[in-house]
């Protein structure tokens, strides 16, 4: 029996070990010449410029627009992660961002779970994958359609999976609108400025 004990104990401290918790803190953006604003993730040598109407935040549903309960679920079921910002534009139509580093995974890897759980949610639809080249950087792109239902309505999302050695980068966007053309000129413009230095 205390060998079993001490076999759960030990299963559950790995686990925790492995699993970062979303954290409430923010990366604070620096404003560029062009009026663009800055985030580089200096623990990560990363840069990525964003248009001057996003505003950085903690994760919290009161402060982001259309927060998605299952899609924060489905974030946690990957294990070996950290949330390193979360932003939306502060005029319609919202656009909101999140930006997740991985560890102990590939690129493809990570795609392809994040589609299996997509599929197993029963919520998703319209799921879309590529392997596309934007600026300097090759990523796995998911586009899908999730059911919100808080608020009864379908969340558009692109999901822009890139790797650098060993880590590997999560830049999402979601949108509630349905001007798809705008939504996606709008992601690929900000993900083609990503700069690994």
């Amino acid at each position: 029996m205390r060998n079993k004990l001490i076999i759960v104990i030990l299963s559950v401290s790995l686990f925790f070990a492995g699993c970062f918790r979303l954290h409430s803190s923010y990366v604070k953006p620096v404003k560029t010449n062009a009026g663009k604003q800055s985030i580089y993730l200096s623990e990560h040598k990363v840069n990525i410029d964003f248009y001057g109407d996003y505003l950085f935040h903690p994760l919290k549903a009161s402060q982001t627009p259309y927060q998605h309960k299952e899609y924060i679920q489905i974030i946690r079921s990957i294990p070996n992660y950290r949330l390193l910002f979360c932003a939306h534009t502060i005029i319609k139509p919202y656009c909101t961002t999140y930006g997740i580093w991985y560890r102990n995974i590939n690129r493809d890897s990570l795609a392809r779970k994040l589609v299996l759980k997509l599929r197993e949610s029963g919520n998703s639809e319209n799921i879309v994958t590529e392997l596309t080249q934007l600026g300097k950087v090759y990523y796995s792109k998911i586009n899908y359609d999730l059911y919100n239902s808080k608020y009864g309505l379908f969340i558009h999302y692109a999901e822009f999976i890139s790797e650098q050695g060993r880590d590997v980068y999560r830049i999402t966007f979601s949108t509630a609108d349905s001007n798809l053309e705008w939504f996606q000129n709008e992601c690929e413009g900000i993900i083609s400025s990503m700069e690994f230095r």
